[in-house]
């Protein structure tokens, strides 16, 4: 899941040339964020599968914290999303 993901993830973010990525201050070129549409959406499934994953490891352990973990997870993600 995680190849399938990074791959799928890697190509939308990497298929704009390097240089579109860059702006010019103060005589120099450095890297600056690029939070379009794509971006947004690809942390928005990237977080969903973090939280999956850790909810099914602490499933899978049996952790008594499980269910107030989940609960304030999901409350994170509700008031980013």
């Amino acid at each position: 899941m995680y190849y399938q993901t990074y791959g799928l993830n890697s190509i939308v973010v990497h298929s704009q040339p390097p240089m579109s990525n860059m702006l010019i201050q103060k005589g120099g070129i450095i890297p600056s964020p690029n939070f379009n549409e794509t971006i947004k959406n690809i942390a928005a499934s990237s977080s969903s599968l973090v939280i999956d994953i850790i909810l099914l490891v602490l499933e899978f352990a049996k952790s008594p914290k499980y269910q107030e973990i989940n609960d304030y997870l999901m409350g994170k993600w509700l008031s980013v999303y």
